[in-house]
């Protein structure tokens, strides 16, 4: 008697990267046999990362990315909570540039040992 074979279990962030993915290649206006020739791969392996059914190796994450036009670490998707953080980040940053772009650098401990010379 042989073993059953139960599909693989993917986590419910491989299943995101997996759509990111093929949001990406859709995006890119790429066809799964397209997408898949310029990988390296088979299309029926595309279209397995694409329901679920297997992830990407991790060794084509360069070579997908290259393809899609982005870093591997564009590949990863984003949540909305860390799109919001960096939004408010960015914020800040400029918030604070605006502020400093302003004031005068008297006063400036490069300054206050030349004026003490004076």
């Amino acid at each position: 008697m042989g073993a059953e074979r139960k599909p693989k279990d993917l986590s419910k962030y491989t299943v995101q990267v997996t759509e990111h993915i093929r949001a990406l290649r859709l995006k890119k206006g790429f066809t799964i046999a397209g997408f898949a020739e310029r990988v390296g791969v088979g299309a029926t392996t595309v279209d397995s990362w694409e329901s679920g059914e297997h992830a990407p190796q991790i060794e084509k994450f360069p070579i997908i990315a290259r393809v899609l036009s982005v870093t591997p670490r564009g590949l990863l998707p984003v949540s909305e909570g860390a799109i919001i953080k960096r939004k408010q980040k960015a914020q800040s940053a400029g918030r604070l540039q605006q502020k400093t772009a302003g004031k005068s650098t008297k006063g400036t401990k490069k300054n206050i040992g030349n004026n003490c010379l004076q």
